[in-house]
């Protein structure tokens, strides 16, 4: 539901992947396995097995039907990893220091990826109840949305007669006479969601209760709609129409507080001292 929230929280993962120089060492020398197994790609001495290529499928959590994807990211980081090596890079110290400080972020991300992986987050009616009622300004309409019913027709002569039917009697009665037609039985839907602008044009103007006109949909049938209830741009959004999004920002949250409290755990089991703060 795009359309609903102003403020949504959005996740998308994209298909590049850049792989952390751990790995490049790990694959480097791959050809002196004893039993070796299909090999994919090459870039010098190194090797990349068909093995390599399911573990980095595996542990980057991408399908392996994106493997040319994956070989190409590899061939591309081999390439300037070998270029790096030649130009005395991997033994600068500034290399040196980069390298440990990503083996010490890289084993902290594991350990809370795994942790949370490991917990279950169970919400609750209660609590989605709780979330909507503290963050009601967050949940408006950001555009005029209807409540529609739809029917379909195969030919236009079986439209006409139905809409007149409906005019001059009621939709109800009218919809009886055609129980094979395809019904949308109120839908929500934004104004942006109307595929057709003659559609959104028409939506737009009626009333509620309203009666459209036959509207072509371009893939041989026709359609007419009937707007159940106009809901203005700004007006607040039922909690059961974003239980689903609420769900989501709950366990984002538990997720959040787990991880704080593995920190305090993890430190309560070291001795720290910050000399920087004493003084």
């Amino acid at each position: 539901m795009k359309f609903l929230i102003l403020h949504k929280i959005q996740a998308n993962r994209g298909k590049v992947i850049f792989f952390p120089i751990f790995l490049l060492f790990f694959l480097a020398c791959q050809e002196e396995k004893q039993s070796q197994p299909e090999i994919i790609a090459k870039v010098g001495n190194s090797v990349l097995f068909e093995t390599d290529l399911q573990t980095l499928a595996r542990v980057y959590g991408i399908p392996l039907s994106d493997r040319k994807q994956i070989i190409e990211d590899w061939i591309d980081s081999e390439v300037y990893f070998q270029e790096a090596k030649k130009r005395g890079i991997t033994n600068s110290s500034k290399f040196k220091v980069i390298l440990h400080g990503s083996e010490k972020m890289l084993a902290k991300s594991i350990l809370a990826k795994d942790y949370v992986q490991s917990q279950v987050f169970e919400i609750t009616d209660s609590e989605i109840e709780n979330y909507y009622n503290s963050h009601l300004d967050e949940f408006h309409y950001s555009q005029d949305v209807f409540v529609l019913t739809k029917l379909n027709f195969m030919q236009f002569e079986t439209a006409i007669v139905f809409r007149n039917s409906a005019i001059q009697k009621n939709w109800e009665f009218a919809k009886k006479s055609y129980p094979n037609n395809i019904i949308w039985e109120k839908k929500i839907v934004a104004k942006s969601d109307l595929h057709l602008p003659q559609l959104q044009r028409t939506i737009s103007l009626m009333k509620e209760e309203e009666i459209s006109p036959i509207i072509d949909e371009q893939d041989s049938t026709f359609s007419i709609y009937k707007t159940e209830k106009i809901i203005p741009k700004g007006a607040q959004i039922p909690k059961e129409n974003i239980a689903d999004e609420i769900k989501i920002r709950v366990e984002i949250m538990k997720r959040a507080r787990s991880l704080e409290q593995l920190r305090r755990d993890i430190y309560s089991k070291h001795q720290i001292e910050n000399y920087e703060e004493t003084k």
